[in-house]
């Protein structure tokens, strides 16, 4: 074959896999906010709910979803 080509075939191939590893990652930040509004709206209705003086709920679980999310996260990284 072709040593041309083959340098071709070399560079592509580690073009998508940074690409792949970019779009793997990428996503970590809007998921992280995605955990926090999560635990925003489910603590602001239970504080509705059960009528609390102070947001506990809404501070708890923000910090929950927030923890459990990198947890997971770091969990991935440690994996790969």
């Amino acid at each position: 074959m072709d040593p041309k080509k083959e340098n071709q075939s070399e560079k592509k191939k580690k073009v998508r896999d940074k690409l792949i590893e970019f779009v793997k990652y990428s996503n970590i930040g809007f998921a992280l906010a995605g955990a926090g509004l999560i635990g925003y709206l489910a603590g602001s209705f239970l504080d509705s709910y059960f009528s609390t003086e102070k947001p506990i709920w809404t501070a708890s679980l923000i910090a929950f979803f927030v923890l459990i999310y990198v947890l997971k996260v770091v969990i991935e990284l440690v994996r790969s």
